[in-house]
């Protein structure tokens, strides 16, 4: 049966998770872990191989845990912990000297996604890395704007004309296939 505090963090938002946390809740931190856990596992499969996404997630975690008392309370968890995961995996690749995977990998699709889908994947592919990533965050991760700019360390418009781009060249490149 779990305790009260466990029972009480149910409703509470990241940011209420986060504040009780770094006062010593630890009831707090597993339930970030757990809600943060598999879309920080998802995104990071975009990056790099499943095992060095689990030991970066598990790195960044650890780092949280051990740093507790110098943290502060933050506006956007969210963003936050992408943030920090993201360096984290450009730290790993750094480090063992990867090469990351973005550019290399297909985006995942399920196998039973319709002919449109895999379209749209192979246009994202012709983008930026930039570009790629902010699609990324804006559409796969349903991250807003000022949370891609936190995540990235960009201005709010450069998020903002850089999507806007992105799509312009999606949809001149859209034009240019032939569906015979």
């Amino acid at each position: 049966m779990p305790n009260l505090t466990e029972h009480s963090n149910l409703h509470k938002t990241p940011e209420q998770l986060w504040a009780s946390f770094i006062k010593g809740d630890m009831a707090s931190f597993r339930n970030i872990y757990s809600q943060f856990y598999q879309p920080l596992y998802n995104f990071g499969l975009s990056y790099a191989k499943k095992e060095i996404v689990e030991n970066c997630i598990q790195d960044m975690f650890l780092y949280i845990l051990q740093h507790r008392s110098h943290l502060k309370n933050i506006k956007n968890v969210r963003a936050y912990l992408y943030k920090s995961f993201r360096n984290q995996l450009y730290k790993n690749a750094k480090a063992e000297k990867l090469i990351l995977q973005a550019l290399e990998k297909d985006i995942y699709f399920e196998k039973n996604e319709n002919i449109f889908i895999d379209i749209i994947g192979k246009l994202v592919k012709r983008l930026s890395n930039r570009e790629q990533e902010i699609i990324r965050l804006k559409y796969y991760q349903n991250f807003k704007n000022k949370e891609i700019a936190s995540t990235l360390n960009i201005e709010y418009q450069t998020v903002r004309n850089t999507l806007h781009n992105a799509l312009q060249k999606m949809r001149l490149l859209m034009l240019q296939i032939d569906y015979c």
